[in-house]
C-alpha cells in the first residue's frame, strides 16, 4: 500500500511538472517571438466601449466611429509602416472600392421604396467588407442594406483586446431599430450572419422572441456559423490574467503578424476568441431555453451554408447544436464538400476523409445539400439532396466543377465571390491576396505558409448567391 501511496505521489508530481514545463515553454515562445507593435497597443477614446453610454442609437454610433477613423489616420501617418502595410499610405491593396470604406458600417438603399431590410453582420477580426458581394447583390433586389462594422473591428487588432460580446450585441439591436422605417407595413428583416456575425445573428433572434419590442426577422442567413468552438477556449481566461501583466503583454496574443490585409486582422488576441466562446455558450443557453419551453416552431427559418472542413466550425457541430434543433419546417442547410479527386485525395490527413454523407441521411427537419465530386476521378460537381423528413437523397447536375489547384473551401472563403478585387482571382491592374503566389525557402517569411495557401475566395460563390435569394425570396413573398 506504502508502495502504492509512492508510486500515486510520483506519477502526480511528474503530471504537474510536465504540465508546468508546458506552461514555461510556453512563455518562453510568446515573448521569445514578435514584438508588439503600436497596431497592437493602440486604445482609442472614440472606441465603443469608451463611450457607450453616450450612444443611444446608431447615428451616435456612425458619428463615433467617423471620430474613430480620423484618429487612425492621425496615427497611420505617425507610424511610418512598412509598404506593405494596411496602414501605409500609397498601398494598392488599400485603395477603395466602389467608392465605399467596407472597413466603416455601410449603407446601402435601393432605387426605389425598399421592400424591407438586410442587416449584415461579419465575423470576429473581419470588416464589413467580408459581406460587400452579398450587400450589393441584397440592394440590387430591392432590399435597403446595412453592413455594420463591429465595435473594435476595421481599425487596429489592439480594439478586439477589450471589446465584448455583449457591446457587439448592444450595437446590433442599434443597428435593426435604425432599419425600423425600411420595415412598416409587414416588410421583412433579414439578417445574415457570417462566422461571429451568425452567433450574433442568433443571439438577437432570440431577444427577438421573447421582446416584444424588437423587430423579428422573417428569415436568417447563417455563413460558417460559430456555433461552437473548442471547450479550451474557457481557460484562455488565464492568457488575459496573464498578460494584463507588466512585461507579459504577449501573452494576450495568440498570434501577432505583420498586418497586410486590409479589411481582416491577422494579429488575433485571446480575448478575440474568448469572446466568441462566450457568445456561443451563450446562444447555446437560448436555443435549450427555447427549446425547453416548446416554442423552437416560433424560430425563424435558417439557410445555413458550411464548409465540410473548417477550421473554425466544424459541420457536425452545425447539425448537432443548431439545425437539428429548428422546426419551422422551412430550414435549409448547405454543405460544400472536399475535392475527392482521386488524384489528390491521397494527400490528405485521414481525419478528413470521412464520408459527410452519413451526418446527412436519416430523416431531418430541415433541406439538406452537399455539393460534392459526382465522380472520383473528375473535377465535376453535383449535387446531392435530402428533403426535410426524408431519408431519400436525389441528385441535380450543376454544371459546375473544382478550379485546377483548389482541393477545398475554408472559412474565410464562403462569402467571398472569384471576381473579388481583394481576395479573388484578381486583375492585372491591382494586386490580390486570393492569388498569391510566392515561391522560396521555407521559414524565410514572417507568415506562415499555411496562411498565405489558404483560399480566399469560393468558386462556387455564384450558386451560394442563387440559394440565398431563392431562401430570400421565397419568404419575402410570404412562403
Amino acid at each position: 500500500m506504502r508502495l502504492l501511496r509512492r508510486l500515486l505521489r510520483l506519477s502526480l508530481c511528474l503530471v504537474l511538472g510536465a504540465a508546468l514545463g508546458g506552461i514555461l515553454l510556453y512563455f518562453y515562445q510568446v515573448l521569445s517571438g514578435p514584438p508588439l507593435q503600436p497596431w497592437h497597443r493602440w486604445q482609442s477614446p472614440a472606441e465603443y466601449h469608451a463611450a457607450a453610454g453616450r450612444i443611444g442609437n446608431l447615428d451616435d454610433y456612425r458619428r463615433l466611429e467617423e471620430r474613430l477613423f480620423s484618429q487612425l489616420a492621425t496615427l497611420g501617418a505617425s507610424l511610418r509602416p512598412p509598404a506593405s502595410s494596411r496602414y501605409a499610405g500609397g498601398n494598392p491593396l488599400t485603395a477603395p472600392v466602389d467608392g465605399n470604406d467596407w472597413n466603416r458600417t455601410v449603407e446601402l438603399r435601393p432605387d426605389g421604396e425598399p421592400r424591407g431590410a438586410v442587416l449584415l453582420l461579419h465575423g470576429m477580426s473581419d470588416a464589413p467588407y467580408s459581406l460587400r458581394a452579398l450587400a450589393l447583390d441584397y440592394r440590387a433586389r430591392g432590399f435597403h442594406v446595412l453592413a455594420l462594422r463591429l465595435p473594435g473591428h476595421g481599425t487596429v487588432p489592439a480594439g478586439l483586446l477589450r471589446v465584448t460580446w455583449e457591446e457587439m450585441a448592444t450595437v446590433v439591436r442599434l443597428a435593426v431599430n435604425s432599419l425600423r422605417p425600411s420595415l412598416t407595413r409587414g416588410r421583412p428583416l433579414f439578417i445574415t450572419g457570417y462566422s461571429n456575425g451568425a452567433a450574433l445573428a442568433l443571439h438577437y433572434t432570440l431577444a427577438a422572441l421573447q421582446q416584444e419590442e424588437l423587430p423579428r426577422p422573417a428569415g436568417l442567413v447563417l455563413i460558417s456559423p460559430a456555433i461552437a468552438v473548442t471547450p479550451a477556449a474557457r481557460y484562455s481566461r488565464l492568457l488575459l490574467w496573464a498578460g494584463a501583466l507588466p512585461g507579459l503583454e504577449q501573452l494576450a496574443w495568440l498570434s501577432l503578424q505583420p498586418e497586410y490585409d486590409p479589411y481582416k486582422y491577422n494579429s488575433f488576441p485571446v480575448n478575440a476568441g474568448y469572446q466568441v466562446f462566450l457568445l456561443s455558450r451563450a446562444v447555446q443557453e437560448g436555443l435549450r431555453a427555447l427549446e425547453s419551453r416548446g416554442a423552437m416552431a416560433d424560430f425563424p427559418p435558417v439557410l445555413a451554408i458550411q464548409s465540410v472542413v473548417d477550421d473554425t466550425v466544424t459541420a457536425g457541430a452545425v447539425i448537432d447544436r443548431l439545425m437539428s434543433h429548428l422546426r419551422s419546417g422551412r430550414d435549409e442547410l448547405v454543405l460544400f464538400d472536399i475535392n475527392r479527386d482521386a488524384a489528390i485525395i491521397d494527400l490528405f490527413a485521414g481525419t478528413r476523409l470521412q464520408p459527410i454523407q452519413s451526418l446527412l441521411e436519416g430523416p431531418a427537419g430541415f433541406r439538406r445539400t452537399l455539393l460534392t465530386n459526382r465522380y472520383p476521378d473528375r473535377p465535376e460537381v453535383w449535387a446531392l439532396e435530402w428533403t426535410a423528413g426524408s431519408n431519400r437523397s436525389g441528385s441535380r447536375v450543376l454544371g459546375l466543377e473544382w478550379p485546377r489547384g483548389i482541393y477545398s473551401l475554408s472559412h474565410v472563403a464562403l462569402p467571398i465571390p472569384p471576381d473579388d478585387p481583394v481576395y479573388g482571382i484578381g486583375s492585372d491592374d491591382r494586386p490580390s491576396l486570393g492569388r498569391i503566389e510566392l515561391r522560396g525557402e521555407q521559414r524565410l517569411l514572417q507568415v506562415p505558409g499555411s496562411q498565405l495557401m489558404r483560399l480566399r475566395y469560393n468558386p462556387f460563390h455564384d450558386y451560394m448567391k442563387g440559394r440565398i435569394a431563392a431562401f430570400v425570396e421565397r419568404l419575402a413573398e410570404g412562403g
